[in-house]
């Protein structure tokens, strides 16, 4: 019998990197991250979509491309100070709710 599997990193370590900066990873910054993100959206195989849900949105880089196809979307973070970002980031679109 398997017990459940607790994550390898806790949060805190996490919290503590989104605290020191407001996107730790530069995922806005990167060309990788944007060639990834437009990869991502562009293998949607519908152009719209009434309710999505992206997990682990960091800081809502993403979620702001996922929006442009979205009537409503759902992005959620472990980690508190990553979904103020992402709330921020996407406080124009009022299709996106952050949690």
């Amino acid at each position: 019998m398997s017990t459940p599997s607790t994550p390898s990193t806790p949060a805190s370590y996490f919290e503590d990197l989104y605290r020191e900066a407001a996107d730790p990873w530069h995922l806005a910054e990167r060309w990788y991250e944007h060639r990834k993100y437009e990869l991502t959206v562009a293998s949607l195989p519908q152009r719209r979509y009434r309710r999505a849900f992206e997990p682990a949105c960091s800081v809502g880089e993403l979620t702001s491309r996922l929006a442009q196809r979205c009537d409503s979307l759902l992005a959620c973070d472990r980690i508190e100070s990553a979904v103020e970002s992402a709330s921020r980031r996407t406080r124009d679109l009022p299709q996106v709710e952050v949690r």
